[in-house]
């Protein structure tokens, strides 16, 4: 009964983190749960609401020299390391940035971006126990020969503990570089009962063996260990915290004063006497309004239209779900001012001219 029981709360648990950690569903045009910013990519989708509810999120990027969204694109984006679930954060002397996957972790001497071996580091946590009760991840078993062992000897032994099962095998082979990706196995294949598991330095890899609430019989999937990082305390709490898209694009001073080139669209009568982010109602005959990701709600930008020379000035009471190049969502009043609405975008700047709290 016992063994009933924990394999019951070891469904549920492994459910919720491996629809989290599912390959991204093609969002429908008007929602946009991530959108393109300057040097890298926004995300909401998790944030730890429901989804559509919250714009706050967790950014990804190339800021400060520290190329995480180039290596989160080259590494697979969401599709393998799933979504950003922290902002950056410093751990053992390193930057480092979790996502439901993965931890990345930055590198200066080398300029590069590695992967954290998260399963490595809560073994050394000491929490096997709580990894294998709670997941059913495997215990490391690592043999005592690799001590005088070179690399290339221990990596030949551990992809060999692979040939028990073929199907986690392939799923291991699957990501364009394997080793990146999941570091070497750490643990022979077991038998759960209900399953097949193998432990690896950054994840866990699991075949059903019938039909369970996570998974069919035969299916193959993957832990989300980056979710499981932050619950065995490996990410520090505040770095958890989603935060507000309009104010941590532009808290730097470097947006004050310079221009910022894109596209400027409208948006009208279907939005008429909605709420905007700031809880005043929308009015799309006003002119000074107007919805933006890139500044802090209360900011007065100066828009200008690029090719007549034409600017007004609007106030930040909303955002939106438009990504890069769109960098504002006029009203329909305040387009109207620089062009006709049936153009539907126009090619802008904007500035800050007074940028809000």
């Amino acid at each position: 009964m016992k063994e009933k029981a924990r394999v019951a709360i070891l469904a549920v648990t492994l459910a919720v983190l491996f629809m989290a950690a599912l390959p991204p569903r093609t969002a429908k045009a008007d929602s946009s749960p991530d959108y393109a910013v300057p040097l890298g990519h926004f995300y909401t989708q998790a944030n730890g609401y429901t989804a559509g509810t919250s714009p706050a999120g967790f950014s990804i990027t190339d800021e400060d020299g520290v190329y995480f969204w180039t290596a989160y694109q080259n590494l697979g984006g969401p599709d393998l390391l799933g979504y950003p679930i922290s902002r950056r954060y410093t751990w053992a002397g390193y930057v480092c940035q979790a996502t439901e996957r993965a931890v990345l972790q930055w590198h200066p001497d080398g300029q590069r971006v590695e992967l954290v071996n998260i399963m490595d580091q809560i073994s050394t946590m000491g929490k096997n126990g709580w990894l294998k009760q709670a997941y059913s991840v495997p215990d490391p078993r690592v043999s005592k020969a690799e001590a005088d062992q070179t690399f290339e000897q221990i990596k030949e032994a551990r992809l060999k503990l692979l040939e028990a099962n073929e199907a986690l095998r392939a799923r291991y082979y699957a990501p364009p570089d394997p080793l990146t990706t999941f570091g070497l196995p750490a643990s022979t294949v077991t038998d759960f009962g209900s399953f097949y598991a193998i432990r690896t330095q950054r994840s866990a890899i699991f075949q059903c063996r019938k039909k369970l609430s996570w998974c069919n019989e035969g299916d193959v999937t993957v832990l989300a260990a980056g979710l499981v990082a932050r619950e065995a305390g490996l990410i520090p709490a505040d770095a958890t915290t989603p935060e507000e898209p309009e104010r941590r694009y532009v808290a730097s001073s470097r947006w004050e004063g310079r221009d910022i080139t894109g596209v400027a669209t409208w948006y009208g009568w279907s939005f008429h006497g909605r709420l905007m982010r700031n809880g005043e109602p929308f009015n799309m005959w006003d002119s000074t309004i107007a919805a933006c990701n890139v500044f802090p709600l209360e900011t007065l930008l100066r828009v200008t239209n690029l090719d007549t020379g034409e600017s007004i000035i609007v106030r930040v009471t909303d955002t939106g779900g438009f990504g890069w190049p769109v960098v504002i969502d006029l009203s329909y009043a305040a387009f109207s001012q620089l062009a006709s609405p049936a153009d539907g975008t126009i090619q802008i700047s904007i500035q800050a001219v007074e940028v809000g709290n």
